[in-house]
């Protein structure tokens, strides 16, 4: 049986589900009752749990839009921030998402997802609290680490780095799983399934019947749009590498070499960066340079900087699309792009001159009865 009472609480012991599910509840801020039917006990005694931490107000249950979650008490908070600050004082401290939690539907719900991460990392073995963890991702801490075990660290620690793409919003990443040989991204899509973005195979196709087979060795790419095409372009191609140069640097990169870029679509100056792991790989190599669109240049020409500091020799250059400066047309990938074009959409490039400059037409054939929608599209 399980005590109901109703004297000043004090912690549960570590070994007990009464721990689990307050621990979970406060380094995740709301877990969710369906799926506390996860946790390894059956359901009758979880009932019990329940009943008992709520009773004496350590545990609460927050119902809105559907969603019924967990929530620490006030007085489990302190408790936590005095008997175990070490283990909670990050999560339970200022106004984090965690200790001042939101109503709104799509907090809950990261925090939700973040939750689910937690409970299966906790049922396979996986180290899970701070105090059990090397801490990597903090700023004050000094490697190397040495990981003899699983542990798990989700987004929100991740980003103590202070790695500027790790500051990633809408994202689905839970986090990252570290092993003893390995590094991996965890994701939690709850409901949903990934997919490529629309027309990414086609394009893909269009773009690697511009390159002759054998011409080269490996597709290269900045991050982030053109990732899923890179991807699909080496699947078609049968290619196991490709590389991709990151605009942030990353914990994982050994001595990163990097180069500056001062690109349109980006406020201010970039910087991509590359390991000095892929930059062995690619040195001696040719190299395509790959990019979804361009307007200077700027972009590939970054790249192309980056290729040859690494000690590789871009072969050629390919786009899906080219807008911009005028100088843009008159660059190789500029014609890939209008010939990317025309084999997905029926599209040709054309371009005429107005008292601001030159301006770059895309004439989509759509194919329709109706005249009115056969027109130029501006870029």
């Amino acid at each position: 049986m399980i005590p109901i009472s109703s004297q000043s609480p004090t912690l549960p012991s570590h070994n007990s589900l009464n721990y689990e599910l307050l621990s979970l509840t406060a380094i995740c801020g709301e877990v969710p009752c369906a799926g506390s039917s996860r946790l390894t006990a059956g359901e009758s005694y979880r009932k019990k749990v329940v009943t008992s931490l709520t009773h004496d107000k350590l545990l609460r249950i927050f119902s809105s839009h559907h969603l019924r979650g967990y929530r620490l008490g006030v007085r489990t908070k302190r408790l936590l921030l005095q008997q175990e600050p070490e283990r909670f004082a990050f999560y339970l401290s200022g106004c984090s998402d965690m200790n001042a939690i939101k109503s709104e539907v799509p907090r809950r719900i990261r925090l939700h997802r973040i939750a689910q991460t937690y409970v299966t990392m906790l049922n396979a073995g996986t180290m899970i609290y701070r105090d059990e963890k090397p801490p990597i991702f903090s700023p004050a801490a000094s490697g190397p680490f040495h990981i003899e075990q699983p542990y798990f660290y989700d987004s929100r620690e991740m980003k103590e780095a202070e790695l500027e793409m790790l500051k990633i919003r809408g994202s689905r990443m839970a986090g990252a799983l570290f092993t003893s040989n390995r590094v991996f991204a965890v994701y939690n899509s709850m409901e949903f399934l990934p997919v490529f973005e629309p027309q990414v195979e086609q394009r893909a196709k269009a773009m690697l019947e511009l390159l002759e087979p054998g011409s080269y060795d490996y597709l290269f790419t900045a991050e982030a749009k053109s990732i899923p095409l890179i991807h699909e372009m080496a699947r078609q191609s049968g290619a196991k590498k490709y590389f991709i140069a990151r605009k942030g640097q990353k914990v994982y990169m050994p001595n990163p070499i990097h180069v500056e870029d001062n690109s349109i679509t980006t406020v201010g100056t970039q910087r991509l960066f590359l390991g000095s792991d892929d930059a062995a790989l690619i040195r001696g190599k040719r190299i395509v340079l790959m990019d979804d669109v361009i307007s200077t240049g700027g972009s590939l020409l970054a790249m192309e900087h980056l290729v040859e500091l690494a000690g590789g020799t871009v072969v050629d250059r390919i786009a899906v699309l080219a807008d911009g400066h005028l100088q843009a047309l008159d660059r190789p990938e500029a014609v890939y792009a209008s010939g990317i074009l025309s084999k997905i959409f029926g599209v040709s490039l054309s371009r005429t001159q107005t008292g601001q400059g030159w301006q770059y037409y895309y004439d989509y054939d759509l194919r329709s009865a109706n005249p009115e929608l056969q027109k130029d599209v501006v870029l």
